[in-house]
Parts: C-alpha cells; sequence; structure tokens
C-alpha cells in the first residue's frame, strides 16, 4: 500500500471533519484539546514549549494534520460576546481595511 501524501490527506479531509474538540469533566482536572486548525495548533506548539508542565503534546499526526493537547481543565473558558457600539464598530471595520490595503502587493513591480 502506497504511503498517502499530504495534498491527498487535504483532499480527503472536508472542511466539515477538520473539527475542534475540547474534553472533559469534572471528575478530572485535565482537559484535552483535538484540533485540525492550523492558527490553534501553532498556539498548543508555542504553549507545549513555554509551558511544558502544563501544555502536554499526546499526539502530532502530520500525515492526517491533526494534533492533541492535554491541559488543566481550568483553563477552558467560554466568554459572554464582545458588544461594541455602532461607533467602535466603524472605527475597527476602517481599522482592518487599511490593514488588508497595507498587505496587497503594489501593482506594476
Amino acid at each position: 500500500m502506497s504511503k498517502i501524501t499530504r495534498e491527498k490527506v487535504k483532499q480527503r479531509i472536508t472542511l466539515e471533519a477538520q473539527e475542534t474538540t475540547i474534553t472533559w469533566d469534572k471528575s478530572n482536572p485535565i482537559a484535552e484539546i483535538y484540533t485540525h486548525d492550523p492558527k490553534l495548533k501553532r498556539k498548543l506548539r508555542m504553549f507545549a514549549i513555554q509551558f511544558p508542565d502544563t501544555f502536554t503534546i499526546i499526539d502530532d499526526d502530520e500525515e492526517w494534520g491533526n494534533i492533541t493537547c492535554k491541559f488543566p481543565s481550568n483553563l477552558v473558558a467560554i466568554r459572554k460576546p464582545r458588544e461594541l457600539s455602532e461607533k467602535e464598530q466603524m472605527r475597527l471595520k476602517e481599522q482592518g481595511f487599511k490593514l488588508s490595503q497595507n498587505k496587497r502587493p503594489e501593482e506594476g513591480v
């Protein structure tokens, strides 16, 4: 059987299947996170290096593109949505537009 290449894996795993799951319960002080999210994977790897006594990578599957990490369950948090006034929303929208314009390559170069 031939080895599956990274390109084939990315084609086979749909966005719906690239899930993030956080598991914990009241009886266990340790939570576990499983994710395909690239931004979250980078953050978990960075935390595992910076805080090795707190974050432990238990599986980093390059072939399938997922990572599993254990950490104290007291770090799991759900916050209420941020409430912004219309003025704050417009300011942030303009700021985001300016940032996106700065990232675009100049034409004619």
